[in-house]
């Protein structure tokens, strides 16, 4: 995390010197197994290696905040931090992560059932935080239905480039740039079809989600 951390922040004062847009994907290797988090944050966080790992991942965002601050460019960037799947706590380490959630009642995946590699809400429903100053309403909610996919056809709104034929690429992805940016009474995604790490499909509609397969409870 500190080399690519640092790539990263190096990055961004590099391009505010250019005045030009830029993008950045900063796709983090944690908490992912193995979980290694640099001696700097061994013991930090209470909740052994699992959750200094974490620990670390959220001082390496920070990094970046910091680094679009200090650069002039915070006010006019839209960060976007999402994730590819739910949690998963028993990865075959022995830290304990799975009885150290059990006593404090801590559950990543909020009220849903399942995690990473399950088809149920906790393992394909996860948090996504949108930051873009005057732009997203601060403290702002959506209940909107979107999905990762739609991050492609919403930045090219954004940017004014034209996505390609249906029949060439890009036929999943979706626009949802009114959602973030709090349009009254705009829909989201009416549908949209997921799949479990064993090949199980849903769709999901409204409130409801069709499981074609056993699900793993995970």
């Amino acid at each position: 995390i500190p080399v690519t951390t640092k790539k990263g922040v190096e990055y961004i004062k590099e391009k505010a010197k250019t005045d030009k847009p830029f993008f950045l994907f900063f796709a983090y290797p944690s908490p992912h197994a193995p979980i290694i988090p640099n001696d700097e944050f061994d013991g930090k966080s209470g909740a052994g290696p699992y959750g200094d790992f974490v620990h670390e991942t959220d001082h390496s965002i920070g990094q970046l905040l910091k680094a679009l601050k200090e650069s002039g460019q915070a006010e006019n960037t839209l960060v976007i931090y999402t994730s590819d799947n739910g949690p998963v706590l028993d990865d075959g380490y022995k830290d304990q992560a799975v009885e150290r959630n059990k006593a404090a009642a801590h559950s990543p995946a909020g009220p849903f059932r399942g995690g990473k590699y399950s088809i149920l809400e906790g393992g394909t429903r996860v948090g996504f935080i949108a930051r873009w100053p005057g732009k997203v309403p601060a403290g702002s909610t959506a209940a909107q239905m979107v999905s990762v996919v739609d991050i492609l056809a919403t930045t090219a709104e954004i940017v004014g480039t034209p996505l390609p034929a249906k029949n060439k690429g890009a036929e999943d992805s979706r626009s949802f740039l009114p959602v973030l940016t709090g349009a009254a009474d705009v829909k989201g995604r009416e549908d949209m079809i997921v799949h479990s790490a064993d090949g199980v499909f849903a769709v999901r509609k409204g409130r409801w989600k069709w499981i074609e397969g056993v699900p793993v409870d995970e």
